[in-house]
């Protein structure tokens, strides 16, 4: 956080080709990598996916505003 402005954000990996993330550190931690809904057992559609993590920060930011292009 620097000046109130925080300079991680969120990721969610669906269904990626992750092989070229084994290669890094994830935010300079060790022991850490990445992973992705695939490779935990959890699949679902994109789209499904983005409209329940759009639920989710309006509940959690209490808005009710709809995404731009909607």
């Amino acid at each position: 956080l620097r000046r109130g402005v925080a300079y991680h954000g969120l990721a969610l990996n669906v269904s990626p080709d992750l092989s070229c993330f084994r290669l890094i550190r994830p935010c300079g931690l060790d022991g850490r990598w990445v992973t992705s809904m695939k490779e935990a057992g959890k699949r679902a559609p994109l789209k499904e996916v983005a409209e329940a993590m759009e639920g989710a920060f309006m509940k959690v930011f209490s808005t009710d505003r709809p995404s731009p292009g909607r």
